[in-house]
């Protein structure tokens, strides 16, 4: 898996910086979505982040790629984990990529909300 940038381009706070300032998760549910969106990347297209230019993946890949991340390492602890770093709906995981594009950390191609019916297949599983 790729290392996760120490500092956006054209950034002058890191992303422990960034982490930090926002407050609203800890670095832990960051290192996570990192580890899923490389899994969806990698689901997606065949081929691991970094690798052959950027990768797109909608929202519903990234949190289903999480969902089974989550389910893969605490098995019924998924829930009880995610509670812990705040993330409970989705809405969380926009939260956190929305943070990080806005520092330049990730790149979005193309905004599609998560729409509750989506919530609800990913979470309720």
């Amino acid at each position: 898996m790729p290392e996760k940038p120490d500092k956006a381009e054209g950034s002058d706070k890191s992303m422990a910086e960034v982490i930090a300032a926002d407050g609203r998760y800890p670095p832990e549910a960051y290192g996570f979505l990192h580890e899923g969106l490389a899994k969806a990347v990698k689901g997606a297209h065949g081929a691991p982040v970094g690798e052959s230019g950027r990768h797109h993946v909608t929202g519903e890949q990234l949190c289903c790629s999480l969902r089974d991340l989550a389910a893969e390492r605490w098995g019924l602890l998924a829930r009880t984990v995610l509670a812990k770093w705040n993330i409970g709906p989705t809405i969380a995981i926009g939260n956190i990529v929305y943070l990080l594009i806005r520092h330049n950390f990730i790149h979005k191609t193309q905004y599609k909300p998560l729409a509750k019916s989506v919530h609800r297949r990913l979470w309720n599983k």
